[in-house]
């Protein structure tokens, strides 16, 4: 689960964004660095909508089936520049797998960002099932609890292929605290056979149980459905799909809001650059 840093820059108030960014948008003269806000080519999208839909459903043939669909759509062995933009939403019928049918996914925007890090996926493991969270990424949370639903020593000794939690974490967004509730977890692929395959796999999936509590009526997030993979396309090189449906109010501003877009998708970049460093650095250490 990726916290409320892909809401808003801390300390800068949201409606701020709107006069910044408006005068950035990607599709002006000069606009080189801004992230892309455009639609996912249709394709793209029903493989990311599947994705969710199977994370724990799908076999490991058809997960690496469409994955490397995937890779081949985004040109992942030539990828440099990461690619970004919006999905088509999700359906009630979406969330059978998490057994939240119940809930509408209409009203949340989704977003995809597909990166390359010079990582392993062995070392984004590592990274993703470390329970101290706040230690690797600081600033994000103020506390941060996690509860394991099946053994995490089998996972990791590769004698069960997936685990999964709870989360409680709390935190301060713009002087305003907040507690959010979250499921996640994790699936390890192994590399399918031939000089044609994509290596490994690390499949998650994350989702937040109920809308966040927030301390001020003006703040909200009420849906979060997240899905991603890393694979690695060559040994130590590791493409990131990271798909991000997500409701969310700020003051004046929503999810509906262009500029409120572009800000979650340039965090998302600066979480997936936090995560380039923790891979340099060699953090957490291997047990």
């Amino acid at each position: 689960m990726r916290g409320l840093l892909l809401l808003c820059v801390p300390l800068v108030a949201c409606d701020a964004f709107a006069p910044v960014l408006g005068t950035a948008r990607c599709d002006l003269p000069g606009a080189e660095g801004c992230v892309s806000t455009d639609p996912i080519p249709d394709e793209q999208n029903a493989l990311m909508r599947w994705l969710w839909a199977n994370y724990d459903g799908a076999t490991d043939a058809q997960l690496h089936e469409a994955i490397t669909r995937l890779h081949r759509l985004f040109d992942g062995d030539n990828l440099t520049r990461n690619v970004s933009g919006t999905l088509d939403d999700l359906t009630s019928s979406d969330l059978n797998t998490v057994n939240m049918s119940n809930r509408d996914p209409g009203p949340a925007t989704g977003l995809l960002l597909v990166d390359a890090l010079d990582c392993t996926v062995e070392h984004l493991d590592r990274i993703t099932t470390y329970d101290n969270q706040i230690e690797l990424y600081p600033g994000v949370y103020d506390s941060y609890e996690r509860t394991y639903l099946q053994s995490k020593d089998d996972y990791l000794a590769r004698r069960s292929p997936l685990v999964s939690w709870n989360l409680a974490t709390t935190g301060t967004l713009l002087q305003s605290a907040y507690r959010m509730k979250y499921a996640g977890g994790n699936r390890l692929i192994p590399a399918a056979e031939g000089s044609a395959a994509i290596g490994p796999i690390l499949f998650t999936r994350s989702f937040l149980r109920e809308p966040a509590d927030f301390d001020d009526d003006t703040r909200a997030m009420d849906q979060d459905w997240q899905v991603e993979v890393y694979y690695e396309r060559a040994p130590g090189k590791v493409i990131h799909l990271w798909g991000d449906w997500r409701q969310v109010k700020m003051g004046s501003l929503t999810n509906d809001d262009e500029v409120v877009l572009e800000v979650m998708l340039s965090n998302m970049e600066d979480w997936d650059e936090q995560t380039r460093q923790l891979c340099a650095d060699g953090k957490p250490a291997a047990q």
